[in-house]
């Protein structure tokens, strides 16, 4: 990524979910917010939806409302990828799914049966649904394409923010 690039993370604009899943993080609002005004500069925009959680933040409707958002904020590009469960991250990510979702045990399980990722058939699927809505936003997952010249920010440009 070059210095004049902007690309927070945004797992999910549904406030009950992002709370459940990032605590302690900035709402998904101050985010869009804060993208808008780094449109204003000339730093290439960028979101990154991710992680998108298998029947938690992947629901199409939603995506397409982020991807809206992200679009109206001044977005040029999109990176999406689906949860990766490496060893510790596995214990903890079910023990969450146990207490907040543990109707989706069972199927969270059957999907990451013996691998980190989740099975290849929902991959596959999920990727086709992001290219869809990539399209339709006209948005890139490349941030080569949106580069633009460099400007200085100014102490008054993040007082701003």
């Amino acid at each position: 990524m070059d210095a004049n690039t902007v690309l927070p993370s945004t797992p999910t604009i549904d406030e009950k979910k992002r709370r459940l899943i990032e605590p302690s993080a900035s709402s998904s609002e101050e985010r869009f917010r804060l993208l808008k005004e780094f449109g204003k500069t000339n730093a290439s925009i960028g979101l990154h939806c991710m992680p998108i959680i298998p029947y938690i933040t992947d629901n199409a409707e939603e995506l397409d409302e982020l991807l809206r958002r992200g679009k109206e904020a001044g977005i040029h590009y999109l990176l999406n990828a689906t949860l990766n469960l490496r060893s510790s991250t596995r214990k903890v990510f079910f023990a969450f799914i146990r207490r907040e979702y543990p109707h989706l045990n069972g199927k969270l399980l059957t999907l990451y049966k013996n691998d980190m990722y989740a099975n290849e058939y929902y991959r596959l699927n999920l990727r086709k649904i992001m290219a869809e809505l990539k399209e339709k936003h006209s948005l890139t997952d490349s941030h080569k394409v949106t580069i633009k010249t460099p400007r200085q920010m100014t102490i008054e440009d993040f007082m701003e923010l």
